[in-house]
């Protein structure tokens, strides 16, 4: 989860600042994104949709943490630093960041009941973002963010490097022998203890981890096996030889694939960890232009989904539950997601006495070692 909160997708080109229109002091759409994280082809596919002349700001920032404290700035949050510029439309953020900026009060509510394209989702989208003030899942409540991608976790491997005749299909085969020292996790306890939940067939969202009879056992095994937990420098390793298997997002490995034929990736039959990119409404944002809300029914259209996936590797929410004919071609290397979808997970917020049970249950792992 590190990667997709802190770091900028590295997937797609982008527009460093400003989107080329009618020259004017205010415009109708302005976005604050990770840099890379919407292709440049799509902004424009969307602007030729529009009045000539329409005004659309653009600006990057280096991580989705940047984007967290400018929400703070322009909330005006004490010890917040910085100039944060006038309010945007919308502000990117993963699913895992609407709990906290609820609870800092950053952000405000979306209503959606104006995108035509809402209706088509599939209703998973819909569990995942109502949620009440306190940012728990809360069906019938408001809605705190449109989604416009997802990724999800996958095992990534250098086929030239694995001794023998290792196979790593499924989240248990990161425990052989062989392995030893030799692959690197995510370093989120929460993406850990969900790995080790899905490879014991339990759900990533286990109210009290120490109900799963061997997660404990497990997690020791695993981690005996990692050599580091990072988020930030897993592809680097691996191509380096530093790492034989690493566990990271999907989104950052298909633009390597072809660079790099050697690399073999796994999206274990299990089920794997989902997070979604979101479009959030800064708290101080006044009511959205006509063009702010056709900019989200474009994200969840049709339109959206195959430049996304041509020119970002990106996956569309208008994706989730596609039937194998619907999968982009350029998106046939992800097909394993698809097929493992079903059991796959977000990590949805937990209660107060759950966040309780998951830190004392990892701190006790910590302890044995």
């Amino acid at each position: 989860m590190r990667r997709r909160v802190l770091l900028a997708s590295s997937a797609g080109l982008f527009l460093p600042f400003l989107v080329p229109g009618c020259q004017r002091k205010t415009t109708d759409l302005t976005l604050t994104l990770p840099k890379g994280s919407i292709p440049a082809q799509l902004i424009q596919i969307f602007r030729r949709q529009q009045a000539r002349g329409t005004g659309i700001g653009m600006t990057t920032q280096d991580s989705l943490l940047d984007i967290h404290r400018l929400l703070e700035v322009w909330q005006g949050k004490a010890g917040s630093r910085g100039k944060a510029g006038e309010v945007v439309s919308w502000a990117a953020q993963t699913d895992a960041w609407v709990e906290p900026n609820q609870r800092q009060e950053l952000i405000q509510p979306i209503d959606p009941t104006g995108l035509s394209h809402w209706s088509d989702l599939h209703p998973l989208w819909l569990q995942l973002l109502q949620r009440n003030r306190q940012g728990l899942l809360t069906p019938g409540g408001p809605v705190w963010g449109i989604p416009y991608r997802w990724t999800g976790l996958a095992i990534v491997y250098d086929r030239s490097k694995l001794p023998g005749q290792i196979s790593l299909q499924n989240w248990a085969d990161l425990l052989q022998p062989a392995l030893q020292h030799q692959i690197m996790l995510p370093d989120q306890p929460r993406l850990v203890l969900g790995l080790g939940l899905k490879a014991l067939g339990a759900s990533a969202n286990q109210e009290d981890p120490r109900a799963v009879n061997g997660l404990e056992d497990f997690l020791t095994h695993l981690h005996r096996q990692v050599r580091w937990y990072d988020s930030q420098n897993t592809l680097k390793a691996l191509i380096k030889g530093d790492a034989l298997a690493v566990v990271t997002w999907l989104d950052g490995i298909v633009p390597l694939i072809k660079q790099y034929p050697n690399l073999g990736v796994a999206i274990p039959p299990q089920g794997t960890l989902i997070s979604a990119d979101l479009w959030v409404r800064p708290k101080q944002n006044r009511p959205p232009t006509a063009l702010a809300m056709a900019w989200l029914n474009f994200c969840l259209s049709p339109a959206f989904t195959e430049p996304l996936a041509i020119y970002g590797h990106g996956l569309s929410p208008q994706l989730w539950g596609a039937s194998p004919e619907q999968i982009p071609p350029s998106l046939k290397s992800q097909a394993g997601l698809f097929s493992a979808l079903s059991k796959s997970e977000f990590l949805y917020p937990l209660s107060g006495s759950a966040q309780a049970s998951y830190q004392a249950f990892w701190q006790r792992i910590g302890q044995k070692l």
